[in-house]
């Protein structure tokens, strides 16, 4: 059984100081690959990829952002979108990744994007594909030793080769590129390259980084042979476990490692037991059970225990099913930042879904369930902002992800803006009509506060 679980003491979110310092840099450009988040414009994987990039470009020519990340960027190769389903009428990115360098910095970053709220193929096939797994040995070819144990699920497997598959325009992949790139008499020497992501991201970001340190030692692959690059870091932030735990133990022997998570994000509690059993009540100081019952933490306790169920392997033996544990771990140092509940995004779910249960006029036997019905919408509406925007100010890039949001808001071709497809999302998570997306439950909200506070003046006097 996984026993894994961070021992450190959560650190403090990081203060913004800018200019940056290397870390909330690469956190940044970590964050500029999510272009694609949301986006359902375009009929082609092209036109997709030239949004996201024409993205990229407006955040790193933008003086607000240079001001913080630096002027001397150049991108490098990318973005590259992947989308599993290319000829649909509606195209989204299950994957994007790009590779931008700094002189100055003397710095050249591979960021990877996270889990597109509208990638199915993401959520399935990367995200939750954790029951069977893959040796490590098998995905970076016999010619490199490694820890026979060392394995990654089958999911970040996925994930990997389609990342290492990526070409741009001129055929090149990372790889191609990255060797290009250290070729040019102009590239300096003693350089890091660090390899971020988030989310799903933060899977394929370690994997990614002890992918490219491996293959160092196989000459046919071999990226490196100038030696320009001495240092080979991962940053994931908000990841699930890539791998099993010799992979690890192995993988921060070989990369320089910094892992960060937010201390009430139900994400990188996957897919470790012991983390995803504190998932029913992580809230549960703020979002009070029922009186009289706790359905609602049973009913994230059954979807907790499902995803314990998805990371282990079940086989048929010659009689009975065989289950076998995958011992999914997370890599150390694992660093914990201590999270905020967000009272304002619970406060206006809280309020509006009860007030859309209300109007309803249930029957006795179904009015029972609205309070535990309310609880769990605020739980996957608070679960969504912890994985997500709670992250901007924890990380020490307020000014960055600010600006960034505008830029995303200013040239969105769905005309949506940040927020309403964040609220899309929500709307969709928790299980309520698709028209209700256009509900602003923020006005609702107060305008029921205010109403009662109205009702209670009324009385009293």
């Amino acid at each position: 059984m996984s026993t894994s679980t961070s021992t450190q003491t959560p650190i403090a979110p990081f203060k913004e100081s800018i200019p940056y310092p290397k870390e909330q840099i690469i956190h940044s450009f970590s964050k500029f690959v999510n272009a694609g988040y949301g986006i359902k414009a375009y009929n082609s994987e092209s036109a997709l990829q030239a949004y996201v990039a024409k993205i990229v470009g407006l955040c790193m020519n933008d003086t607000t952002i240079t001001n913080c990340v630096g002027s001397d960027w150049t991108l490098a190769w990318g973005p590259i979108v992947f989308s599993n389903t290319p000829d649909a009428n509606s195209v989204v990115v299950d994957n994007a990744m790009m590779m931008v360098y700094s002189p100055l910095n003397n710095l050249i970053i591979v960021a990877i994007a996270g889990t597109n709220i509208d990638s199915s193929y993401g959520w399935l096939t990367e995200d939750f594909n954790g029951a069977t797994t893959v040796s490590w040995q098998s995905v970076v070819g016999n010619n490199v030793s490694v820890p026979s144990g060392a394995s990654i699920s089958a999911g970040t497997n996925d994930g990997l080769e389609k990342l290492l598959s990526m070409q741009d325009s001129n055929g090149y992949t990372l790889i191609t590129a990255l060797s290009n790139l250290l070729a040019e008499s102009g590239t300096g020497t003693g350089l890091e390259l660090a390899v971020c992501g988030h989310s799903l991201g933060g899977a394929l970001s370690p994997a990614m980084a002890l992918y490219l340190s491996n293959i160092q030692s196989d000459s046919s692959l071999n990226w490196n042979t100038s030696k320009k690059v001495t240092t080979i870091s991962a940053w994931p932030t908000a990841g699930p476990t890539p791998g099993n735990a010799d992979f690890a133990t192995y993988l921060p022997t070989i990369v320089s490692y910094t892992s960060r998570y937010n201390t009430l994000d139900v994400v990188p509690q996957g897919w470790m037991q012991t983390s995803l059993s504190t998932v029913p009540t992580l809230y549960d100081s703020y979002i009070t059970p029922v009186k009289g019952g706790t359905p609602q933490d049973v009913t994230l306790g059954i979807l907790a225990t499902g995803a314990i169920l998805r990371s282990y392997n079940v086989t048929m033996g010659s009689v009975l099913p065989v289950v076998t544990n995958n011992d999914y771990q997370q890599a150390q140092p694992w660093t914990p930042i201590t999270g905020s509940f967000d009272f304002t995004t619970d406060f206006k779910y809280s309020i509006g879904v009860q007030y859309i249960l209300g109007q309803l006029n249930l029957s006795t036997g179904m009015a029972q369930y609205e309070n535990y019905f309310t609880n769990v919408a605020r739980f996957i509406v608070q679960m969504g902002y912890q994985h997500t925007i709670a992250y901007d100010s924890m990380l020490g890039i307020p000014t960055v992800a600010g600006e960034y949001t505008s830029i995303l808001n200013n040239n969105n071709p769905d005309g949506q803006t940040l927020d309403e497809m964040h609220h899309e999302a929500a709307v969709k998570a928790i299980g309520l009509g698709p028209q209700m997306k256009n509900l602003d439950f923020g006005k609702i909200a107060q305008a029921v506060r205010e109403n009662a506070a109205t009702h209670t003046e009324a009385v009293t006097v």
